[in-house]
C-alpha cells in the first residue's frame, strides 16, 4: 500500500504513473479530481487539501478502513513562490507552509503508526532550495 499527495501534476503524477506498473495499492491523494490509468496497480483517488485538517483526518480514515499498514507514504503536494521579502503579503507565506510543510506534517502524524506497522518508509520531496536562498523566492 502507498500514499502518495500531489498526484495530479508534477512529481507526484510522473512518481504514479510509474508506480502504475507495480501490482500494488495506490492511494492517490490530491485537491483534484483527476482519472488515472493504471497497468498493474490498484488507484484509490482521494480527494484532499492537505491545508485543511478535516481533508487530511478524513484522508487518514479512508486509507485507515482499506489497510492498517502503510509501505510508503511519499509527501509530494507542495507548490513554489515567487516574491522578493519586502514585497510578499504574509498570506503567501502561510499558504506556502500550510502547503509544503504543515500538510506534510499533519497527514505522517496520522499515519505514522499505519506505516511503523508495515515497517515502511516515508518519502518527502524537497527542493535544493532548501540549502541556500534563492533571491525573488522570499515565501518558498
Amino acid at each position: 500500500f502507498i500514499a502518495i499527495t500531489g498526484t495530479s501534476s508534477g512529481i507526484g503524477e510522473a512518481i504514479l504513473q510509474e508506480l502504475s506498473n507495480v501490482n500494488c495499492t495506490i492511494f492517490a491523494i490530491d485537491r483534484t479530481s483527476k482519472e488515472h490509468k493504471s497497468a498493474q496497480a490498484k488507484i484509490v483517488p482521494i480527494l484532499c487539501d492537505v491545508t485543511k485538517d478535516e481533508d487530511l483526518i478524513r484522508t487518514s480514515q479512508e486509507i485507515l478502513k482499506i489497510t492498517d499498514k502503510l509501505d510508503v507514504l511519499f509527501n509530494n503536494a507542495g507548490i513554489t513562490a515567487h516574491g522578493r521579502f519586502d514585497e510578499t503579503n504574509i498570506s503567501v507565506f502561510r499558504k506556502t507552509f500550510d502547503i509544503n510543510f504543515f500538510g506534510a506534517v499533519h497527514l505522517t502524524s496520522l499515519l505514522v503508526e499505519a506505516v511503523k506497522k508495515a515497517k515502511g518508509t516515508f518519502i518527502v520531496t524537497s527542493t535544493v532550495s532548501g540549502l541556500y536562498g534563492i533571491p525573488g523566492r522570499a515565501a518558498y
